[in-house]
């Protein structure tokens, strides 16, 4: 009998910052102009932004609130600004920073308040986004989509309030706005190995699909705990793993294809979300068998959790599934059936 374990094992830190960031001292300008310093990344995620450094050739889009007790002003002041790295800041030579796309500059009274998403190139992805002060973020109709080259990392950023422009700060530790970005999906990887080295015999995984997932939901973000949930679930698909190599398997787990990016959500819709596994087994006959394997996800635990604990994926996590397959000998164990004796009589006479 043939061997198939697979267990899910979460890594992964929840989301940080459940606080709003709110500072007097936000940048030295010589120009005003309003740029940002190295944004970090909180969590883990695919390759596309992995650790916590944010890639100087991914744009991100910003939105900027402009306050003024004095004048009674309240106004949206940046409105989905695309931002991009710039190895010279315009208003701080020799530092490099994220500098928005037109010119703006920093009111000689009032406060700004910024929050941002990432990457820019999202917007391919969900219908609408919007921004508002007093709320956060909505994003109507995001799509992870079934050919994840089409599919992004989103990333919202904390919410940095009441920003003033100040000469206090030496700019050489702190020249631009600083902003936190965190997942808004969940990651998905799967690893394989054979549970021994089998002579005579190759597994090679050719396929792995997660089944009756929801691919497409709505998230909506909140200023004031710099949190944010999904809702509005549709189009539970099928979402395959691409660019799986098929090579044999070893007694070492390897990454099988690229990282899913996933809407978290919970299982139990729609029968329940499952994992298909196809793999083959190659033998010294020359004989390649096709063999599949599907797994509730409900019926796994998570890595020290206890027994069936795994019952949905949240945001920032990402989620690394084991598969162990293994083979069992063919033995013979003979028996022979022994003769029934029939005796026959007769006379001679």
């Amino acid at each position: 009998m043939k061997k198939f374990f697979l267990l899910a094992a979460m890594a992964g830190v929840a989301l940080t910052g459940c606080v709003k960031t709110e500072s007097e001292v936000a940048v030295k300008s010589d120009s005003n102009r309003i740029v940002f310093d190295n944004p970090v990344v909180s969590s883990v995620t695919r390759a596309l932004i992995d650790g916590t450094e944010y890639p100087t050739d991914v744009p991100f889009s910003v939105y900027a609130q402009y306050k003024n007790d004095n004048t009674g002003e309240n106004l949206l002041y940046m409105n989905n600004v695309t931002t991009k790295y710039s190895a010279t800041s315009p208003s701080t030579t020799g530092k490099s920073s994220w500098v928005p796309e037109g010119n703006y500059y920093w009111p000689k009274e009032g406060t700004l308040s910024f929050a941002a998403y990432s990457p820019t190139a999202a917007s391919t992805v969900f219908n609408s986004v919007a921004w508002t002060d007093d709320s956060g973020f909505t994003f109507d109709d995001f799509n992870a989509a079934t050919n994840q080259t089409n599919s992004y990392d989103l990333m919202y950023s904390d919410y940095v309030a009441n920003q003033k422009q100040t000469n206090e700060q030496d700019y050489t530790q702190y020249y631009g706005i600083q902003l936190t970005f965190k997942h808004a999906l969940s990651a998905l990887v799967f690893r394989a190995q054979a549970a021994d080295n089998y002579t005579g015999a190759e597994i090679k995984v050719t396929k792995i699909e997660v089944l009756e997932a929801y691919n497409q939901g709505d998230l909506t973000t909140n200023n004031a705990s710099n949190s944010a949930g999904w809702s509005d679930f549709q189009d539970p698909t099928t979402m395959e793993v691409q660019n799986l190599a098929s090579a044999a398997l070893t007694t070492d787990y390897v990454q099988q294809g690229d990282v899913l990016l996933m809407v978290p959500q919970g299982f139990d819709h729609n029968g329940g979300v499952k994992v298909k596994i196809t793999y083959t087994i190659d033998t010294e006959s020359a004989a390649t068998m096709t063999q599949t394997h599907t797994v509730a996800l409900s019926t796994l635990n998570e890595a020290g959790a206890g027994a069936s604990t795994h019952d949905d994926w949240e945001m920032g996590k990402r989620y690394i599934y084991d598969i162990t397959i293994g083979l069992d000998r063919i033995y013979f164990a003979p028996t022979v059936t022994d003769w029934d004796d029939v005796t026959v009589t007769g006379e001679i006479e």
